[in-house]
């Protein structure tokens, strides 16, 4: 007699519910690890050139008793502060327009303009105001011709250029967060607001103002209402937007226009156009295998994290495990920490486990840092609709597995692929944990860094120019993706 053989049970377990892990101990070990290596140092002192754990606050008194140090946090301060004043006074009519004003077929397209050149390289976006506010750049040529200046006006390398880079960087950062709060405002609050009797201006404060608090900062600036309440007609709104749009692409199409420049310096008069520059960069072995360099770690550590993002967020949306809540806040966790304490950290913990600086600690801080921007993407494409799907398949006798493979990760497909795009482009153009992590083998932003550390030449724009282009190239496939997806949900 053949005994029926029984299917194991370890088949029949609900492995997705643990599918969490793999991202969150990830997040444990190269981020909550090294910051609590980085605290622990904190009050250890160096003795006879080791460091010694004797345990006390000696750091801390010496940190605030230095003048240069207290000078520099308090700079630090001052920049801060007036660069999320002046962010948030050229970002908020920016969401509003885009929100309320422009056509709704034009609205995703005039966002995604709005907010393309932050995902471009850091140092490129620093190099490219220096070519606008330099002595010999271009805003000094422009007042120079019209006779209102006889000797060029010193504003690069200053506090106010520092916060010109800044307000920059996150105007485009805080309109995108602003407009996701305003476009979920319900026009019927303002047609109830108004027949109640109240006026525009009452509307913004009583409705507008509150409801798109969580995309601004606590305390956002009530001068604006006037301005920016519905007393603003398309002419005026169009006027702001084309002067906004101009803001965030003037150092852009100032990098582009001189990349083709003929003399030795990018500075006006503009000679050319010529491709001499373009030639000379493609005929640089060392940046040509930066960019191999910064290829490779964006392609790898984009795989780790959209892998890694998805089995979280699949598990988390649809598993429910206990302290969900708690394991999503240590996810995100990374987003509130500065790149440079992330990459002192590593630099500390894989000194520790014998790591040495290579493309793989860059690659493995580029994961830390872009992991919670890849759960956050997919986690927020989880809806009840695949929920349906996901229980239908279970019922019909698919394993975890194959729900997972074959029917969750092919549905997910334009939201996976734009988390991936997102997160390369962000490795790609990431400058100080790959300055910091690496030796020998270093990528594209490190080569230009050291490049502009040799002066101002059409080479580096011409190298910032080929960053920018695949930077807008990947994330508006990204885009695209986003919207196919959005399109098959409806």
């Amino acid at each position: 007699m053949v005994r029926e053989s029984k299917p194991l049970k370890f088949l029949h377990i609900d492995y997705t519910r643990w599918a969490f892990h793999p991202a969150l101990w990830f997040t444990v070990c190269f981020f909550i690890f090294p910051l609590a290596v980085m605290l622990t140092i904190s009050f250890w002192q160096r003795v006879y050139g080791r460091l010694s754990a004797t345990w006390d606050i000696a750091n801390y008194i010496k940190f605030f008793s230095s003048d240069y140090l207290i000078d520099s946090l308090t700079n630090s301060i001052e920049v801060t502060v007036l660069t999320t004043v002046f962010s948030i006074l050229l970002a908020y009519p920016l969401a509003y327009i885009l929100a309320f004003k422009v056509p709704k077929r034009v609205q995703g397209f005039l966002l995604l303009l709005s907010v393309m050149p932050f995902w471009t390289a850091y140092v490129v976006r620093s190099y490219s105001w220096l070519l606008v506010i330099s002595e010999n750049g271009v805003l000094n040529a422009f007042l120079k011709r019209l006779g209102l200046i006889d000797q060029p006006l010193e504003m690069a390398y200053s506090q106010g250029a520092t916060v010109l880079g800044f307000v920059h960087f996150f105007t485009m950062l805080i309109t995108l967060t602003i407009y996701a709060n305003l476009v979920q405002i319900k026009p019927s609050y303002w047609k109830a607001a108004a027949d109640l009797g109240a006026g525009p201006v009452r509307i913004f404060l009583r409705i507008t103002l509150p409801l798109s608090v969580p995309g601004v900062v606590v305390g956002a600036f009530i001068s604006f209402v006037i301005a920016i309440g519905d007393y603003i007609t398309p002419q005026p709104a169009y006027v702001y937007l084309v002067l906004a749009l101009a803001f965030i692409y003037l150092p852009v199409v100032i990098l582009v226009i001189f990349s083709f420049q003929e003399g030795v310096l990018p500075v006006p008069p503009f000679n050319g156009p010529s491709l001499g520059w373009y030639h000379k960069m493609f005929e640089n072995e060392r940046l040509i295998d930066s960019l191999i360099n910064s290829v490779l770690v964006a392609i790898a550590s984009s795989l780790v994290c959209t892998v890694l993002g998805f089995l979280a967020a699949y598990s988390l949306a649809y598993r429910k495990p206990r302290f969900s809540n708690g394991i999503r806040f240590v996810l995100m966790a990374p987003l509130t920490v500065s790149y440079l304490i992330i990459a002192i950290g590593l630099l500390v913990t894989l000194n520790i486990m014998g790591i040495s600086k290579s493309l793989l600690s860059v690659g493995i801080g580029h994961v830390v840092i872009n992991l919670p921007l890849c759960f956050a993407i997919i986690y927020s494409q989880f809806g009840d609709h695949l929920s349906s799907i996901d229980r239908a398949a279970r019922d019909l006798g698919a394993s975890d597995f194959q729900t997972l493979v074959r029917i969750i990760a092919p549905i997910m497909k334009p939201s996976l692929f734009a988390a991936f795009c997102l997160a390369a482009t962000l490795s790609w153009d990431e400058f100080i944990i790959a300055f910091l992590l690496s030796r020998f083998e270093v990528t594209l932003p490190v080569i230009i860094f050291e490049m502009l550390r040799a002066g101002l030449t059409p080479e580096v724009n011409a190298a910032g120019t080929l960053v920018f282009a695949i930077s807008f190239t990947v994330v508006g496939a990204a885009a695209i993706a986003m919207m196919a997806g959005s399109r098959k949900k409806t």
